[in-house]
């Protein structure tokens, strides 16, 4: 751009500025419209002056659209926070950005509407209609949100820090992650994304603060630790991939030990911790004379030692044609006596399935 478009443009702005301040709607006039419903006049006046922002805050009793049929109004930007917008039908309306807080929303309409980043802090919205509404970074901040509808609906990067949430209906709902701290704090997930039906599970009642969360979904998940030798490191993180894709969270050995960590100590912790032990055999595994994994290995049978007998939790997977190693647990039962999974003789998606089920059905 030259200094003269430039400076055309400068101009431009300047009388699309003045033209606006001229002859957009007062507050009044904006305000009477909405009331009455004429919101094709409204979205008319909104596309001839698209540099106006409504703003009808701050207007006492007269901001009331209680009931007001405003279904596909253009409110994008606008400021209507404190309004009494209580049963009010506002279903594919445009309220991009609108700053709606403090408001009296109960009962709306707000099906299909586009309320990406709208904020909706400390707003009134029980029982309010929000199925199928795309909700992206939109803020519930303290907000109550008691028996409202939000089947349907697009949520993801929502804020929901402080928000009453008590008999939600959340069906169908698409959310790879929340805020549940203040600002840009307390994601949820913290590291990854929601798994399928994940987030109804731990949404459907009070929301517990980020911290507790996450932890709850971490204790929750499917936990695998996967000890296997390095020789076998790429076989073993294609099975773990594809693992994770099927919603299991692998711990893969040493990998997630932080510099300065005792390794020992730390995979001992975390065989203890998890919920299942899956140990990955090769040709060659039988072709070292010395690996960690032996000593993985001997903490996870010290482990099977003070388990029930019946508990299903040391997987063996067979990478190829090796044997299990005849490592005894007690006298009469030894490693090679459980079911392994034979990666070797199968096509790898089938193996993987199966160990994916085996898991599955341990947990529910």
């Amino acid at each position: 751009m030259n200094e003269k478009e430039f400076r055309d443009q400068l101009k431009k702005l300047a009388f699309d500025m003045a033209k606006t301040e001229a002859y957009a709607m007062s507050r009044e006039e904006a305000n009477e419209t909405l009331k009455e419903g004429r919101f094709n006049d409204w979205n008319k006046h909104r596309k001839q002056y698209p540099m106006w922002i409504p703003d009808l805050s701050d207007m006492n009793d007269r901001a009331d659209f209680e009931g007001v049929n405003l279904s596909g109004i253009d409110l994008s930007l606008a400021n209507l926070n404190g309004a009494n917008l209580c049963d009010a039908n506002l279903s594919r309306a445009n309220l991009y950005r609108a700053q709606i807080g403090e408001a009296r929303l109960y009962g709306v309409n707000l099906s299909g509407a586009d309320c990406r980043e709208t904020n909706f802090y400390s707003s009134f919205l029980k029982g309010a209609d929000l199925s199928k509404a795309n909700l992206t970074s939109a803020s519930f901040m303290n907000a109550i949100l008691t028996e409202a509808n939000l089947n349907g609906s697009i949520l993801t990067g929502a804020f929901i820090y402080g928000s009453s949430t008590e008999d939600l209906s959340i069906k169908d709902v698409k959310c790879d992650y929340i805020h549940a701290g203040q600002l840009f704090e307390g994601r949820l997930p913290k590291d990854r994304n929601f798994r399928q039906g994940e987030f109804e599970r731990y949404m459907g009642t009070k929301i517990p603060s980020a911290d507790l969360l996450n932890k709850q979904i971490d204790k929750n998940s499917k936990k695998v630790f996967v000890s296997y030798i390095y020789e076998d490191s790429e076989s073993v993180k294609i099975i773990v991939e594809k693992l994770k894709e099927k919603g299991i969270s692998v711990w893969l050995d040493k990998e997630r030990l932080q510099p300065g960590v005792r390794w020992k100590q730390a995979i001992r912790n975390a065989i203890e911790d998890g919920m299942y032990f899956m140990a990955c055999f090769s040709s060659n595994y039988w072709n070292r004379d010395k690996t960690y994994m032996n000593e993985e290995l001997n903490i996870a049978i010290d482990q099977i030692r003070l388990m029930n007998t019946d508990k299903i939790w040391f997987i063996p997977i067979r990478l190829d044609s090796c044997e299990i190693p005849k490592w005894f647990i007690n006298a009469n039962t030894s490693l090679r006596d459980f079911q392994w999974v034979d990666i070797s003789t199968t096509n790898m998606d089938v193996g993987i399935k199966r160990i994916a089920d085996i898991i599955k059905m341990i947990g529910e």
